[in-house]
């Protein structure tokens, strides 16, 4: 993990809820996959194939340094087991939103609500 900011959200999926509620099917495939390709790319058994896909993607040019890259963020925790989120990643992105004046802080308590689970949960049955 990073010493300066040891757990955040790095990324998220998000969609309007009507249209989650009509296609649950295809979004609990893709959470599905999702974790699949996670715990594919977490696991350094698989890095051999996972490489040079990060290195198209992020230095074309530079090899080692795609392949430290994969393996910092990885240890990092990027990719999270399972896509969860805890509640400190959630926390410490919240309060990063505020600061950068993407979230009022007023709306600091509505932001928790906004993750919903029931998808996530399905995904796992």
């Amino acid at each position: 993990m990073s010493d300066a900011i040891p757990e955040i959200v790095f990324t998220a999926i998000i969609g309007r809820d009507s249209w989650l509620r009509q296609n649950t099917p295809t979004v609990v495939g893709f959470l599905r996959a999702m974790t699949e390709v996670h715990a594919f790319v977490n696991d350094p058994s698989n890095e051999s194939v996972a490489r040079p896909i990060f290195q198209r993607i992020t230095t074309p040019d530079i090899e080692s340094l795609a392949g430290r890259g994969l393996v910092y963020i990885r240890d990092m925790g990027m990719w999270p087991d399972g896509l969860e989120v805890s509640p400190k990643a959630l926390e410490t992105t919240i309060d990063l939103m505020i600061r950068a004046n993407l979230l009022d802080s007023a709306q600091r308590g509505a932001v928790p609500g906004a993750f919903d689970r029931r998808y996530l949960d399905e995904s796992r049955a």
